[in-house]
């Protein structure tokens, strides 16, 4: 009988050899993995890091625009309170005449409502108009023949619209019926 080499007897085989690649390989793994971790980790901290800056500046921004947000407006009516002092400087002359200090006065309310103009600060009309307790305040009533009861008579104090709010209401006098 013919004996088959067997071929487990002709190579030898280390028998740690392929544990041993595959520890390397794993430690490798491990070591790269480590790596990821760190740069991974570096980055998250670079992140935060900015994001705090972020939030910090942006609340800076928003005490300067708070602090800051009406310069314009006070700005614009700084030639109003130069006309105003103007004023005081005539009427404090002998040289002082009513009318032409009348005439500046209104010429300064006409300014001073240019500028709230300006910034969107307008009138309302009241006068005539059916009450309305969501843009006139009602100081007190009065019999009226020629009106329709709840209308409007008279402005105490003028109401004001700031864009599409109502910023100040009307102080009004409101009809009623006459009584009998």
């Amino acid at each position: 009988m013919s004996k088959k080499p067997d071929k487990m007897q002709d190579t030898e085989v280390d028998p740690f050899g392929e544990t041993q690649d595959a520890v390397e390989n794993a430690e490798k793994t491990a070591e790269m993995a480590s790596d990821l971790t760190k740069e991974y980790y570096d980055r998250l901290l670079r992140i935060s890091a900015e994001f705090d800056n972020y939030k910090k500046r942006i609340d800076r921004e928003m005490i300067d625009f708070r602090k800051y947000a009406n310069e314009s407006v006070f700005k614009a009516l700084l030639p109003i309170v130069d006309n105003f002092e103007r004023a005081i400087l005539v009427a404090e002359e002998n040289s002082f005449n009513p009318q032409q200090f009348l005439e500046g006065l209104q010429l300064i309310y006409t300014d001073f409502l240019k500028v709230l103009d300006q910034f969107q600060v307008k009138p309302m009309d009241a006068l005539g108009k059916l009450f309305d307790p969501q843009y006139h305040q009602a100081m007190m009533r009065q019999e009226s023949n020629d009106m329709a009861p709840n209308t409007v008579l008279a402005e105490i104090q003028k109401g004001y619209m700031f864009h599409d709010r109502l910023l100040r209401p009307s102080a009004v006098v409101v009809s009623m019926e006459p009584s009998v």
